[in-house]
């Protein structure tokens, strides 16, 4: 392939130059015919086509930008707005492509470097090697290891859902930085998750059967968002700590987990629900602020100040309640969790154990709870912390508390287990806007501090 240049157009051409000798001369040939019709503005055109006895010419746009790899890799952490004009524009390009003509045409080679997005932002699919008519059988696989459909493994008949499941791992790659291998489970919990599990379905039958539904699905979640954030409503979640049993070190995961929240950039107020004063201790070597919450180490501690201290609502992105050893519920913090859950408010419940009254005596502890819920083991060695996991009656996810000195200085091994965390069970709060260097928090607490000061 050369970069060329027209003399009198003053204007750059991609040239495909290749011998008739070859074995891909043939296909070469064929995706010129096959596109040399389409007019799309994300399809690069044709201009010309010439071939002598020995070698085969054809004269391109040139699409002056950055393959989709490459911008996530230098973009390290796509913004909301980004993702979806991607995700959109590339399911338009494929609307046109499958609607093309009597029988459509189907790409069949859907990956991070045959999609192009220019200084423009503007989205190209380029490379059709691959693609055939909808009425074409194709006679051996090819596609790329992981994007490609199974079908296209297994020489099945091939149609338009191959290269949704093709545009579902497109969409996981933007989401999972890169990461296609992990599989779709990784995001369970984000909001573009049943999109892109119905794209991957193993089964054709059970995909999308048009591109357009996922279009018109993607720009209901995109308008979703846009809404959300002119109303001043990111994505918000509420960690409830408690421990089995007094002394099993709730409050130190509570500031470990808040410290490696805000080291993500996220804005984190801990608040004190747990009755011991153990939080107002910490905030001690803090700076009270005007509204009475403590500036301490870059969290944001609000002691309990049963109802004498009226504060200001403020905005946080992580809300993090140090709820002390395990109690029944009682009614104010029934009408708490309810405003939560109408709220934009997302709830995760923590339960921090030790194994002392047995796993499934500290699992039934999660009976009455209706958040999502998980526990951190403390106060164990890896043998321990893998025998406690096996002899949970119930799934729930565990994670190992390592030791702590310090809870401003959590440490690498337990910063990468508040990482895996994160991914797993709130990656909304890690897809949001940047300004300077800092994620910008856009969600009022009114609703929750409300219940700690006026209970």
């Amino acid at each position: 392939m050369l970069l060329i240049r027209h003399k009198r157009l003053e204007v750059l051409r991609t040239a495909k130059i290749i011998s008739k000798k070859e074995q891909n001369a043939d296909r070469l040939m064929q995706e010129a015919n096959l596109i040399k019709n389409l007019k799309h503005p994300g399809i690069p055109l044709i201009y010309d086509i010439e071939e002598d006895s020995n070698s085969i010419c054809i004269i391109e746009e040139y699409i002056s930008g950055k393959s989709l790899s490459e911008y996530v890799k230098q973009s390290k952490s796509l913004q909301p707005d980004i993702i979806f004009h991607l995700l959109i524009e590339i399911c338009k390009i494929l609307e046109y492509i499958h609607g093309f003509g009597e029988y459509g045409i189907i790409h069949l080679d859907l990956k991070p470097e045959h999609i192009m997005i220019d200084e423009l932002k503007q989205v190209w699919l380029i490379d059709f090697d691959n693609a055939v008519n909808g009425d074409q059988k194709k006679g051996q696989c090819e596609g790329t290891v992981f994007y490609a459909a199974p079908e296209q493994y297994h020489r099945l008949e091939l149609d338009q859902r191959a290269d949704i499941y093709s545009l579902g791992m497109l969409f996981l790659y933007m989401f999972n930085e890169k990461n296609v291998q992990s599989g779709v489970d990784g995001i369970r919990q984000h909001m573009l998750y049943p999109i892109i599990k119905k794209c991957m379905h193993h089964n054709p039958a059970e995909r999308y059967q048009q591109v357009s539904d996922v279009r018109r699905e993607m720009e209901m979640l995109q308008e979703k968002y846009l809404k959300q954030k002119r109303n001043g409503s990111e994505h918000s979640i509420v960690i409830r700590i408690k421990g089995a049993r007094h002394g099993i070190g709730a409050t130190h995961l509570c500031l470990s987990m808040a410290k490696c929240f805000r080291k993500q950039g996220l804005s984190v107020l801990c608040v004190d629900a747990s009755y011991n004063q153990h939080l107002f201790l910490a905030s001690g070597e803090g700076k009270p602020q005007s509204n009475g919450i403590y500036e301490c180490h870059g969290i944001s501690i609000l002691p309990d100040y049963h109802g004498r201290v009226v504060c200001k609502p403020e905005a946080y992105q992580v809300i993090i309640v140090d709820e002390g050893a395990y109690k029944k519920p009682c009614q104010s913090e029934k009408i708490w969790k309810e405003r939560c859950i109408s709220g934009q408010y997302e709830v995760i419940c923590v339960l921090v154990v030790d194994g002392k009254y047995g796993a499934e005596n500290e699992q039934k502890l999660f009976a009455r709870e209706n958040q999502r819920n998980v526990i951190f083991v403390n106060h164990m060695n890896g043998m321990q912390f893998y025998r406690y996991c096996r002899n949970l009656k119930e799934k729930v996810t565990c994670y190992a508390i390592p030791c702590i000195y310090q809870w401003n200085r959590p440490g690498r091994l337990f910063e990468e287990n508040i990482q895996r965390w994160i991914e797993e069970f709130a990656p909304e709060v890690l897809i949001t806007d940047h300004k300077n260097g800092m994620r910008e928090v856009c969600v009022e607490t009114k609703k929750i501090l409300h219940w700690f000061h006026k209970k």
